[in-house]
């Protein structure tokens, strides 16, 4: 069978602009023409949104979720000689703040059938320094929301949730960046709702912490005006709030298109014994920031698409504990088998909500005929 003509592309940023070309114009003009590009009302407008949609009682956007878990970590009191559980098999971003705060990463093996953080295994590692965990909402979806509170109120941590691949997902009437004490948001472009560059939040219910970061944010300054903590210069510029809001708009229908997608793939691949599609377990709702599925031969899978103008991606090649960065956090002897059996196993399709109905069958048609299935 002859490759198709055209690549197929993993993200849909520049489909998206086309598509809504129009209406980011209009919000960037906006921004502009009051002159106001940092600091200006579409960032409170913004923040008005997402404590809408997710319920929380702050929100305050920041340049990154990158800066919104370490100031996460920093307004929960997190420093030297302080531990934090974190997820072995995710993005580094989800680990690096803890470092920047001065702790120790304490990394968990995940769970064989869906990715997450196993809490067994993070049963056994808690230790009097464990002061916070990092929940991640891997690939779009969320943990049972029951079991992780009763493991932090069980041992006395701060949940901190990384909703970075999560947002809008829901597990019964609980909603992905509304877990725990505080959550993070990211609008990095590879996101379901992405910036025209860099874009993050941070959410919590608490009032002091909530503040503390409002500080961090601009240069640590208080709503005096005094400069009475270390700040760093996170501020998300003006368009990229205007913009974000005009796409949290659209996300349901974006939503529901991944899904959608996600939908015809796993019953195209259900009946292939080499593919295993990581999905949700529990009834929750996924919202398919990416479509992960382990498979067999891997890597000649993903030549094959390549061959034949599918991109595709590896999330994640490399578990965290292999990271340079983290060899003086791991302990000598730690083993990590769940993840790394993963990190040689999983691949992720295209999934953006601007395929085409041919491109989502020519996607199927490639991996079947791969494992002979067509």
């Amino acid at each position: 069978m002859a490759p198709d003509a055209e690549q197929i592309p993993f993200f849909g940023v520049e489909r998206e602009y086309r598509a809504h070309r129009a209406e980011y114009l209009s919000a960037i003009e906006d921004v502009l023409e009051t002159g106001q590009v940092l600091q200006g009302p579409a960032v409170t407008a913004l923040e008005e949104k997402l404590v809408g949609l997710t319920g929380r009682k702050h929100a305050v956007a920041v340049n990154s979720c990158t800066d919104a878990l370490f100031f996460a970590l920093k307004a929960a009191g997190v420093g030297p000689g302080d531990e934090v559980l974190v997820p072995d098999f995710t993005f580094l971003a989800s680990a690096t703040g803890i470092l920047r705060s001065g702790a120790t990463p304490v990394f968990i093996d995940v769970r064989e059938d869906d990715l997450l953080m196993d809490l067994n295994v993070a049963e056994t590692l808690v230790t009097k320094a464990t002061k916070a965990i990092i929940f991640v909402g891997l690939f779009g979806l969320v943990h049972s929301i029951q079991t992780v509170q009763r493991f932090v109120e069980q041992h006395d941590l701060a949940l901190i949730e990384d909703a970075a691949q999560s947002f809008g997902a829901e597990v019964g009437d609980v909603t992905a960046g509304s877990i725990g004490w505080s959550s993070c948001l990211s609008f990095d472009p590879t996101k379901v709702i992405s910036a025209p560059g860099s874009g993050g939040a941070y959410l919590t219910d608490d009032d002091e912490a909530a503040g503390m970061v409002r500080a961090m944010r601009y240069h640590g300054r208080m709503p005096s005006g005094s400069h009475e903590i270390l700040g760093y210069n996170s501020q998300m510029p003006s368009i990229t709030a205007a913009m974000l809001s005009v796409k949290l708009d659209h996300n349901p229908v974006w939503t529901h298109r991944r899904q959608e997608i996600a939908g015809s793939y796993v019953e195209a691949f259900q009946h292939i014994p080499e593919i295993d599609v990581i999905s949700p377990k529990q009834g929750g709702a996924h919202v398919f920031h990416k479509f992960v599925m382990r498979a067999a031969t891997r890597d000649d899978l993903k030549q094959h698409l390549t061959a034949n103008n599918v991109q595709s991606r590896i999330h994640y090649e490399t578990p965290l504990h292999g990271e340079p960065v983290f060899a003086s956090s791991i302990p000598a002897g730690a083993q990590f088998p769940v993840a790394d059996r993963a990190s040689e196993e999983v691949i992720s399709l295209p999934i953006h909500p601007f395929l085409t109905d041919d491109e989502v069958d020519s996607v199927i048609r490639r991996v079947q005929e791969f494992y002979g299935s067509a």
